[in-house]
């Protein structure tokens, strides 16, 4: 008979429970729709996904002032940071899971699986190339080779796998053109747990690839090419920026280098020249000297301690910022996680826009692209 009773305690408290999460999804579910959406025109979308899971991926509009639009899902998208916006097109990945977004010049998108197969990794970097993809995707450490491995993966735009090759780098990001794709990283060496500075260049034509190992405990992480030269910032082991290497881009020595400030943030080509963000201003690079007029700098909004740069695209003259704060605040159902700078590089303006999203969504990894370009 007590065996008895403690069954039926033991049923009615796991229905309580059951009945108390149930009541708390509905409340969430209920709080989270009580935001008001905005009728204003669309000018950013916004990519959300999570680090872990697989099914909380989705795509957001919002206005200038940071309203929320409408949202859709994207369903099987994880953990989506690495990206490139080129001539409209726009597509994201992540180390984790072998599902990319594309986001065409018309706006409709698509979800792709690299090699045609999902249970692939995911990428250390990738970009549109001729109507396919140009990727490295993520790998792993090989004790035959004694280094990290990553794999060069080219496909056409009806997923016909063109090129997939074994690199010895650890990647960060790439540029290309129609002949050549560049690869930026390091290469490490697994026995005596050796950092160096490493540049590929793979030819979409020939298959031909040329490489330059440089200096020790350097790591190359962001890239841009400028009339005949490979600008690559170059960090500490900790990721702290340090200088920016110039490479000559047909031998891939090295031409120049330049220290950079200890509020660098980012490296971006807006309007065919290379342009550099830090937390207070946005400067050219000068011609022959590789250095910065400091006089001809563009004031922007400051970037503060509490926040960083997650993304940096160009559109037409504006460098456009993604700007997250280190600790999000939360209001009626709404998480507000930065700001989207955009800096008009012709007239020095510049417009701060709230990103938000639903406190249903997940914020781990978060992009965005401009809708107006289109």
């Amino acid at each position: 008979m007590r065996n008895g009773k403690h069954a039926v305690l033991a049923v009615t408290t796991i229905l309580l429970i059951v009945a108390l999460l149930a009541i708390c999804l509905l409340l969430r579910f209920l709080f989270d729709g009580q935001y008001e959406k905005s009728n204003l025109p669309v000018a950013y979308e916004i990519i959300h996904s999570d680090m872990f899971s697989s099914n909380k991926g989705g795509m957001i509009t919002i206005d200038k002032q940071g309203g929320i639009i409408g949202s859709k899902p994207l369903d099987d998208l994880q953990d989506a940071f690495k990206y490139s916006y080129e001539d409209g097109v726009f597509v994201a990945g992540g180390h984790r899971h072998n599902t990319h977004l594309i986001v065409e010049k018309n706006g409709e998108s698509k979800l792709i699986h690299l090699l045609s197969d999902s249970n692939y990794s995911g990428v250390m970097s990738i970009e549109p190339h001729n109507g396919g993809i140009a990727a490295v995707m993520n790998g792993n450490d090989s004790p035959e080779h004694d280094s990290y491995l990553n794999l060069l993966v080219v496909e056409d735009s009806h997923g016909k796998v063109l090129e997939k090759r074994v690199l010895k780098i650890y990647t960060e990001d790439q540029v290309s053109t129609d002949e050549d794709m560049f690869i930026v990283g390091h290469e490490l060496t697994l026995s005596s747990n050796r950092y160096q500075g490493k540049i590929i260049r793979y030819n979409f034509s020939t298959k031909n690839i040329d490489e330059n190992v440089t200096d020790d405990n350097l790591l190359y992480n962001q890239t841009v090419l400028w009339g005949g030269r490979l600008l690559a910032v170059g960090t500490d082991l900790n990721g702290s920026p340090k200088q920016i290497d110039v490479f000559d881009a047909n031998t891939l020595g090295r031409v120049a280098s330049m220290r950079v400030e200890s509020n660098f943030q980012s490296l971006l080509s807006v309007g065919e020249r290379p342009w550099i963000i830090s937390s207070t201003q946005a400067c050219q690079i000068s011609d022959g000297s590789y250095d910065i007029d400091h006089s001809e700098c563009l004031d922007i909004p400051v970037i503060k301690d509490t926040q960083y740069v997650a993304q940096a695209i160009a559109s037409r003259d504006k460098a456009l910022i993604l700007v997250r704060d280190k600790t999000m605040s939360e209001a009626k159902g709404i998480k507000t996680i930065g700001s989207i700078l955009a800096i008009d590089t012709k007239t020095g303006d510049s417009v701060i826009t709230p990103v938000r999203i639903p406190s249903s969504k997940s914020a781990d990894s978060i992009l965005f692209l401009p809708y107006s370009s289109r």
